[in-house]
């Protein structure tokens, strides 16, 4: 492709160097003079005619020339600064969504990251609704050509877990908002002192394990989603200073600030360890019903290892005898 721009640019400079000569000689002499003939004085074709095209030639062919590696050097350097647009925006954008989370995890789980029922008390942030900022897909191009398909994963992994972030934050927001209201129809504010048993008889078992799960969800996205985030940005910024770093381009690069290490840091395991501690802490036990009996009962105690206690009916089979059967006898 480049060789055939050369020799375009080389012959279409030659060829109207030759007719613009031609047209000269034409009209500053006879038509004669210019090819050495009839009466008038002989011309040395030497002189005046070949040397004049070879250096016309030349001159075109070194013309043109410089005007492909102009050419040539101005796109280089028009695509290079698309490279480093795309990786600034990429950069830019991924710093959004690393502050908007950032913000999330301290405004939200932070003041109750040591509760040990910190699931069902992380407040609702009213208006969250996150960033605009994308990342540009054409990210991908610099990243692939660069060898950087690892670091492009990355990339697009990062604003995925923030989007899903974003998405569990909505979740949680719907589960809690149902809860305060259940909550208030009985007289009771999800703050009040009272116990968890008493909450969940109100609520529901099932409500109580929803907001437990999606709120430690929740908790681990954010930190997941800011390390990934983090990992992201410094990929960026290293494949710059590899690749782009003349005093030409800036980037920018982040750097936490000690007053926020807490944000960066991960978040404590919770005390409540999983759904089935939180069940017994709240002493709710799914139930099921008895046709024998025509109860209601707990489905705990049926996990009672005496199987001879009184609750345990003795089965006793019926033998239903056919008409048959009872012909012949």
């Amino acid at each position: 492709m480049k060789v055939s721009i050369f020799l375009g640019s080389a012959i279409g400079g030659l060829l109207s160097v030759l007719i613009l000569v031609l047209a000269f000689r034409a009209f500053d002499h006879d038509i004669d003079v210019v090819f050495g003939g009839g009466g008038a004085q002989d011309v040395d074709l030497l002189t005046a005619v070949v040397l004049p095209l070879l250096s016309t030639f030349f001159g075109a062919m070194a013309g043109s020339y410089y005007t492909y590696r102009l050419q040539v050097r101005t796109k280089g350097h028009e695509a290079v600064q698309r490279e480093i647009y795309l990786l600034r925006q990429a950069s830019l954008a991924l710093q959004s969504q690393l502050n908007d989370l950032a913000g999330i995890k301290k405004v939200m789980v932070l003041p109750y990251r040591n509760d040990s029922l910190r699931a069902l008390s992380l407040p609702i942030t009213i208006g969250s609704v996150g960033v605009t900022e994308r990342v540009d897909q054409d990210v991908a191009i610099p990243l692939i050509k660069l060898n950087e398909a690892d670091l492009l994963l990355r990339v697009q992994f990062s604003e995925k877990t923030y989007l899903n972030t974003l998405e569990l934050q909505q979740s949680y927001h719907r589960l809690s908002k149902e809860y305060s209201e259940k909550l208030k129809s009985e007289g009771i504010d999800q703050f009040d002192v009272s116990s968890l048993t008493f909450k969940t008889k109100i609520v529901g078992g099932a409500m109580i394990a929803q907001l437990y799960v999606t709120g430690e969800a929740l908790i681990d996205a954010l930190d997941g989603g800011i390390e990934d985030i983090m990992t992201a940005l410094n990929g960026l910024s290293r494949v710059y200073k590899e690749n782009y770093s003349s005093g030409q381009f800036q980037f920018i690069s982040v750097v936490p600030f000690e007053s926020s290490a807490e944000v960066f840091a991960k978040v404590p395991q919770p005390i409540i360890k999983d759904v089935k501690s939180l069940m017994e802490l709240a002493r709710y036990y799914p139930k099921y019903y008895d046709p024998g009996s025509d109860e209601v009962i707990p489905i705990a105690r049926l996990a009672k290892p005496n199987w001879r206690s009184p609750f345990y009916k003795a089965v006793s089979y019926r033998h239903y005898v056919s008409n048959a059967e009872a012909q012949s006898n």
